[in-house]
């Protein structure tokens, strides 16, 4: 049976290659959309409708969750960024009292006061260090949030495309 089916193909090709040529493959193409258009051209209007009215009704559920899910990262984004901006904040702030003591310690004194109490140059030098080690942590994890920042702005973004296709469909 199977050697049969190959044995009909291969006379049907060759048969339509000898009749069509190298045309054969854009004969059998054309004849195909004809078909196609002609069959569905018999398809009633109501049913056309029902099909369409229940492409819809699938759709409906999935616009809802798109919409959850655009909802969320909205959310997720905006209170990133207010985390970021007040990270970049205390970042300032924070680079500003080491500038500060960095140029306390230039001075050459060997004792500070700082808020009523009294510091070596050591204690205040390894003060210093201490909270640039601190600021460098800081920095990059602030970093790293701007790019976490960037990557959930463009899920954001996809996911607000594919919502706007749903919708438009």
């Amino acid at each position: 049976m199977f050697k049969k089916a190959i044995v009909g193909s291969l006379a049907v090709v060759a048969a339509s290659t000898f009749f069509f040529g190298r045309d054969a493959l854009s004969y059998l193409k054309t004849g195909c959309s004809n078909v196609r258009n002609a069959v569905r051209s018999e398809v009633p209007i109501e049913f056309e409708m029902e099909r369409a009215k229940q492409e819809v009704d699938e759709l409906v559920p999935a616009i809802h969750r798109s919409l959850k899910i655009v909802a969320e990262q909205q959310v997720e984004v905006e209170n990133l960024r207010s985390t970021i901006e007040q990270k970049t904040a205390a970042l300032e702030d924070q680079e500003e009292a080491i500038l500060a003591l960095n140029e306390d310690l230039k001075t050459g004194d060997t004792q500070f006061v700082y808020a009523g109490h009294s510091y070596t140059a050591n204690e205040v030098q390894r003060d210093l260090t201490e909270r640039f080690n601190r600021f460098k942590t800081a920095e990059a994890t602030l970093k790293d949030q701007q790019q976490i920042l960037a990557a959930k702005e463009q899920a954001l973004e996809q996911h607000t495309n594919t919502l706007e296709d749903m919708l438009s469909q």
